[in-house]
């Protein structure tokens, strides 16, 4: 057995515009800028990217989220 790694994102009211979504690839990248004006300190990196097995965007309803994640445990290894 392996573990997996999805990422949920979850609509916000003040998105920060500091990452996109790679549906294609299963990356999240952010872009943190170097401006310690508005409150962001990091003095070495801007652009990080993390790779995940899924990702799940803003529209996905908790039934895809169940069948995504965690079906095939629950198939598997059952409800005890």
């Amino acid at each position: 057995m392996s573990i997996k790694v999805f990422a949920r994102v979850r609509p916000s009211k003040r998105p920060s515009g500091y990452f996109t979504f790679q549906e294609e690839h299963n990356q999240l990248k952010f872009d943190v800028p170097l401006n310690k004006d508005a409150g962001l300190v990091n003095n070495t990196k801007s652009e990080h990217i993390f790779k995940f097995d899924g990702l799940l965007d803003m529209g996905v309803s908790q039934e895809q989220v169940f069948n995504m994640v965690a079906k095939d445990a629950v198939m598997r290894y059952g409800c005890t």
